[in-house]
């Protein structure tokens, strides 16, 4: 039970309403209403006072695993003022309840844009696709250049338009990169607060989860059919443009949910905004760097090389395919042993 429900508990088997309340706290009944809501956190003093009202304990009002009046004891002030996750000059970056339910809301608001964008970059080839098509079978009726130009027009807009909005909600929320960064202690109530509306979203969370999946799934399914039982080129580009678009309404899912369920666990420190992680995220930034300059290097030698030109495949496809596939078992392994080293250094 966090604070905000236990005022709220408390307030209501007095029998009091909140403007009861806040003329013994010597405050507005707006205020009682935005601590019974989350909206706000009481002061110290308002707190220590409260607990006199309701002869609780401040332990009890404060910490959000006590569930009952009986299971805290009375504390001093000195050990009230400590955060939640201890010292906040051990900790980090000392976040209140007013920034966290700042970066949520604006989380959540930015959640939409970012999807959006990422939805617009990977459907951008679908127009494409289907001017090549139609044309190759005779449904359209121009010039190559003409209808290739206008294909590719499409798609430059549909990627300038997603790049736009990728950049411009990553720009709203640029004020809260030392969340990403830095290691973070949460003032009183604030881990109950978002532990809540983690909570709420967890289902919906979920069933964006089940549902992409379910999307990308499903989108293979009419690519084999018409591949397996119709011999028709028309319609296996028809099926595969039918693929991106289900592929580009999962992604819109996993990345909307996933934005705003990842603004829970980055205030949190869970999974990879864990502390430890943070840290060993730190160490290896050099790597993107250093890594994908020579991987540029390279890509300008083989490309001018005669190993390119005599080549019968498509080897700079397969090259960077491994670059990436390399890129990222290096990280693994560099990030296992800091981890590694960082365990027996504690």
């Amino acid at each position: 039970m966090i604070l905000a429900e236990k005022i709220m508990e408390l307030r209501k088997k007095k029998g009091w309403s909140q403007e009861q309340l806040g003329e013994w706290l010597e405050i507005s009944r707006q205020s009682v209403s935005k601590w019974e809501s989350g909206a706000s956190i009481p002061d110290l003093d308002k707190i220590v006072k409260m607990s006199h009202i309701f002869s609780v304990s401040t332990d009890y009002l404060l910490k959000d695993e006590l569930e009952s009046p009986q299971e805290g004891t009375q504390t001093d002030t000195a050990s009230e003022q400590e955060p939640e996750n201890g010292c906040g000059a051990l900790n980090g970056r000392s976040v209140t309840l007013e920034e966290a339910n700042k970066y949520m809301d604006m989380a959540k608001q930015s959640a939409k844009g970012t999807a959006l964008g990422t939805f617009l970059c990977i459907l951008s080839p679908v127009c494409l696709l289907l001017i090549s098509g139609f044309l190759q079978d005779g449904r359209i009726r121009m010039s190559d250049e003409r209808a290739g130009a206008a294909g590719l027009i499409i798609l430059l807009v549909l990627v300038l338009a997603g790049v736009a909005l990728l950049v411009t909600e990553g720009m709203k929320l640029s004020g809260f990169r030392y969340l990403d960064e830095e290691g973070i202690s949460l003032k009183y109530g604030v881990r109950g607060i978002v532990e809540k509306r983690r909570e709420d979203f967890e289902q919906t969370h979920r069933r964006c989860t089940v549902l992409g999946v379910a999307l990308c799934i499903i989108s293979v399914i009419p690519l084999m059919t018409v591949g397996t039982f119709v011999d028709n080129d028309i319609y296996s580009i028809m099926c595969f443009a039918l693929l991106i678009v289900f592929a580009a309404v999962a992604v819109y899912l996993f990345v909307w949910s996933g934005c705003i369920y990842g603004s829970f666990r980055k205030l949190l420190q869970e999974g990879e905004y864990a502390k430890e992680k943070k840290a060993i995220k730190k160490r290896t930034a050099f790597l993107n760097g250093v890594y994908w300059a020579g991987v540029l290097a390279a890509f300008l030698i083989l490309r001018s090389s005669n190993i390119y030109e005599e080549s019968e495949y498509n080897i700079l496809g397969v090259y960077w395919i491994v670059a990436v596939l390399l890129y990222i078992m290096i990280k693994g392994i560099l990030g296992a042993v800091m981890e590694r080293r960082s365990a027996e250094v504690r």
